[in-house]
C-alpha cells in the first residue's frame, strides 16, 4: 500500500461498510412476518421483494466494476454508501410493497457498488498477507451477522416497531459516508476508456466462455441460495408454524453461524496440507448431504426447529469451505482484467443465488412456507451436484 494512503481510513471504511452490509438483510428476518399485514399484501410478494433486490444486485454488480475504474474507488464507494442510506430510509417510510419494493431496488444497486468497490480496495491497496486478513475478518463479520443481527432487529421490532430497524440502517449508512468523505483519500487509477462498451463487451465475453470460471461462480452462487431461501423461509415457519416469537429465529440462527465459523476454520487450517479442489470436493458433498437432510425431514413429518436449524448448519458447514475455494479458483482460471473479473463474478454469484428466494416464492402460495423451503433444497441439491460433475477437460492433467 501506498504511504500516501490512510491505511486506517481504509480499515475503517471497509469495515463499517462491510459489517452493515452484512447486517441490513439479518437485521429484517424478525419483521419479515408482520410486514404481509403492514402493507396488506401476501407473504409470497414480500419475499419477492428480496429477490427482486438480489437479481438487481447480481445485474447492478455488472456496471460497477468498469465504473469503479472510470470514475475511481472512492468517488463509487461514497455514492454508494449514501445511496444505501437514503434507500434504507424509504423502506421505512414506505406505505405499500411497491414503494418497498423499489426501495429494497435501490438498496441493492447501492450494495453491489459496496461490494465490488471494497474487493477491489482490498485487492489494490493490500499484499497478499494483508489480503489474507482483511478478508478474514470480513468473512469472521459475514458469519456472525445472521445470528447477532436477527437478536437487535428483534427488540428492535418489539420496541420500536419494524421501520425503526430501517432508520438505524439509515443513520450507520449515512455516518458511514461522512467518514469516507472526509478521512479515505483516492486509491487505485482512474482509466478514462473502462466505459468503452466494445472493450467492457469484450471482456464479459472471455469470461462467459470460460467454463472453468463460469462452473466455479455457479457452485457458489447455488450454495448461497440455500442461505437465502432458509432466510426467507425461516422467520415465517417459526411464526406461523410453530407460535415462536420473533426473537427466535436469531436465537437458531447461533447454530447456524457456529457451524459457518466452523467450517471457515477448517477450510484456512486445511488449505495448508490438502489442495483447493479437494476442500471443495468435501465442501460440496456436506451440502449435498445437508440438503438432502432439510428435505427428507420436511417431507417426513420430522421437521422440528431444531431439526431444521442443525441440518441447515450442516449446508453452512459446507458453504464456509466452497466460498473460499470457488472464489479463489474462478478469479485464477479468469481471462480478463481483475476489475470487470470481480464484477462478473458478483454477477455470476448473486443471480444464481436468487434461486433461493425466487423458487420459495414461486412454491409458496402452492405449498407453503415448509413444503417450499423442502422443494427449493431438493431442487438446489440436484443442481450443485450435477453442475459438481460436469468438470473442464482442461484441467485434467493441470499442474
Amino acid at each position: 500500500m501506498t504511504d500516501k494512503i490512510n491505511r486506517s481510513a481504509v480499515y475503517v471504511s471497509i469495515v463499517l461498510s462491510s459489517l452493515l452490509v452484512a447486517t441490513s438483510i439479518d437485521i429484517l428476518a424478525p419483521s419479515l412476518p408482520y410486514l404481509p399485514d403492514a402493507f396488506g399484501t401476501t407473504i409470497a410478494r414480500v419475499q419477492m421483494s428480496f429477490a427482486f433486490s438480489t437479481i438487481t444486485f447480481a445485474a447492478a454488480t455488472l456496471l460497477h466494476g468498469p465504473i469503479s475504474e472510470r470514475f475511481g474507488l472512492r468517488r463509487v464507494f461514497l455514492w454508494a454508501m449514501v445511496t444505501f442510506g437514503i434507500a434504507s430510509a424509504l423502506a421505512g417510510l414506505s406505505q405499500s410493497i411497491e414503494a418497498f419494493i423499489a426501495s429494497q431496488i435501490l438498496e441493492a444497486i447501492a450494495t453491489s457498488a459496496q461490494s465490488v468497490v471494497t474487493f477491489a480496495m482490498i485487492m489494490v491497496l493490500f499484499d497478499d498477507k494483508e489480503q489474507v486478513r482483511m478478508l478474514a475478518l470480513l468473512g469472521m463479520m459475514q458469519a456472525a451477522a445472521p445470528a447477532l443481527a436477527p437478536i437487535l432487529g428483534s427488540y428492535i421490532l418489539v420496541s420500536f416497531g419494524w421501520q425503526a430497524n430501517f432508520f438505524l440502517i439509515s443513520a450507520v449508512a449515512l455516518s458511514t459516508s461522512i467518514f469516507i468523505w472526509l478521512y479515505l483519500d483516492e486509491c487505485g487509477s482512474v482509466d478514462g476508456a473502462a466505459l468503452t462498451p466494445r472493450r467492457v463487451a469484450a471482456e464479459y465475453l472471455k469470461l462467459l466462455s470460460n467454463w472453468t470460471f463460469v462452473r466455479f461462480a455457479v457452485l457458489c452462487g447455488m450454495t448461497i441460495a440455500f442461505a437465502f431461501a432458509f432466510l426467507t423461509t425461516g422467520p415465517f415457519i417459526l411464526h406461523d408454524v410453530y407460535g415462536l416469537p420473533p426473537q427466535a429465529f436469531g436465537y437458531f440462527q447461533i447454530i447456524t453461524v457456529l457451524a459457518y465459523a466452523a467450517g471457515a476454520f477448517l477450510a484456512g487450517k486445511l488449505v495448508a496440507t490438502y489442495s483447493r479442489e479437494l476442500i471443495l470436493r468435501a465442501a460440496v458433498a456436506c451440502v449435498v448431504a445437508g440438503g438432502s437432510l432439510l428435505s427428507f425431514v420436511i417431507l417426513s413429518g420430522l421437521d422440528f426447529p431444531l431439526i431444521l436449524f442443525a441440518a441447515m448448519s450442516i449446508i453452512r458447514l459446507g458453504e464456509a469451505g466452497i466460498f473460499p475455494t470457488t472464489t479463489s479458483l474462478a478469479m485464477e482460471a479468469a481471462t480478463a482484467s481483475p476489475g470487470p473479473s470481480a464484477s462478473m463474478l458478483y454477477t455470476l454469484v448473486g443471480g444464481i443465488a436468487a434461486m433461493g428466494p425466487v423458487c420459495v416464492s414461486l412454491l409458496q402460495s402452492e405449498w407453503g412456507a415448509m413444503y417450499s423451503l423442502a422443494g427449493t433444497a431438493a431442487i438446489l441439491t440436484v443442481l450443485i451436484g450435477c453442475v459438481f460433475a460436469l468438470k473442464p477437460r482442461e484441467r485434467v492433467g493441470a499442474h
